[in-house]
């Protein structure tokens, strides 16, 4: 059903906590002092961390935060989870996520990210309360890469295509491990420094599931966390949280990365939550999006898209076959040929 709130451009009013817009550079010695807001931050009483001898045990966990070897360098990003600093850790580029009292509260979920290894997921490479120390993925987010391009050229609609398709192979690892991301957004995937691919971030609302692909019991309030814009209907009228919950939220991102649009600008919060549960609003596709129809890898967007935010969990398809599709309309946006992700010959409008 066509939504019935406008659809345009718009610009966020927080930059994503986990870039920064100067790129990242080296380690210096002139790095200040590690704040006492940060010294606050941690508690040597609790760690939710391994102690060394299970570290090596288990190949990848983050151990505890080491404060003597960590400084801070400058904020990247706030929120209502507290604060993100470019850092160096053992003389390495890193990002520091201070928790707010409020924040603190999505540690546990920010561990479900702890011993993870992919190439599209950014690392948690330390851990105490309060305090996380994460890999400095790249210096902008998908977020920036849409709105915030300046007069740089117009990323390829291919290079687009193929940036959603990290952020598929991504969950479809996370769903294989039982894992549920919940929050999937631009703001939450970040650009390598190289512009090769992306990295799923921000674990703060991930959820673990059962051996059923459930969260064992409702504990979600109605349209209780996440981003509302790309929240599933189920979860917004509080019901059960699946992984298929994560494919809605990737076909929203699909539809922003497709068209470089925003979902529902300007529209209040509870009217967009009433609108997606109540009367199936979706984002608007431009007129004549996908309209060739056939293999055009405008219409397979569209309807990859269209699936993926289907009404009923049930109804969509897995992370995994998400992945497949899009590597396979890239192929086809650049002409078969291939090639980097910056260029090709298919600039597909």
């Amino acid at each position: 059903m066509p939504s019935p709130l406008p659809v345009g451009r718009f610009r966020p009013r927080l930059s994503s906590p986990w870039f920064d817009a100067g790129g990242c550079s080296p380690c210096k010695s002139s790095s200040p002092p590690v704040s006492a807001a940060f010294r606050c931050a941690f508690s040597p009483a609790q760690d939710f961390s391994p102690p060394p001898a299970a570290a090596a045990a288990h190949d990848h966990r983050p151990g505890s935060v080491n404060l003597s070897a960590l400084s801070l360098q400058g904020r990247l990003g706030s929120g209502a989870f507290g604060r993100v600093f470019r850092g160096c850790y053992y003389g390495r580029p890193v990002a520091v996520k201070l928790l707010s009292p409020r924040g603190a509260s999505s540690l546990h979920a920010e561990m479900n990210a702890a011993g993870l290894r992919h190439p599209n997921i950014a690392r948690l490479l330390a851990a105490s309360p309060r305090t996380l120390v994460l890999e400095l993925a790249g210096p902008r987010s998908l977020q920036g890469l849409l709105y915030d391009e300046g007069d740089a050229p117009p990323v390829p609609f291919a290079t687009r295509v193929a940036y959603a398709r990290d952020v598929a192979e991504a969950l479809r690892f996370l769903h294989g491990r039982d894992i549920a991301h919940l929050d999937v957004k631009p703001g939450n995937v970040v650009l390598a420094p190289d512009g090769e691919l992306c990295k799923l971030c921000d674990f703060g609302c991930s959820r673990r599931l059962n051996d059923g692909g459930e969260v064992p019991t409702r504990t979600d309030a109605p349209g209780g966390g996440g981003t509302y814009t790309h929240r599933a209907p189920e979860l917004l009228s509080g019901g059960v949280v699946t992984a298929a919950a994560d494919v809605y939220s990737l076909a929203v991102t699909l539809w922003q990365l497709a068209t470089r649009q925003a979902p529902y600008p300007g529209a209040e919060p509870h009217c967009v939550v009433y609108a997606v549960v109540a009367r199936g609003a979706r984002p608007v596709f431009p007129a004549g999006f996908g309209a060739r129809g056939g293999d055009d890898p405008e219409a397979r967007v569209r309807d990859l898209v269209e699936r993926g935010w289907a009404p009923r969990a049930g109804g969509r398809p897995r992370a995994g076959s998400v992945g497949v599709a899009l590597g396979e309309i890239v192929t086809a946006a650049r002409g078969g040929g291939g090639g980097g992700r910056g260029g090709g010959n298919g600039r597909v409008r």
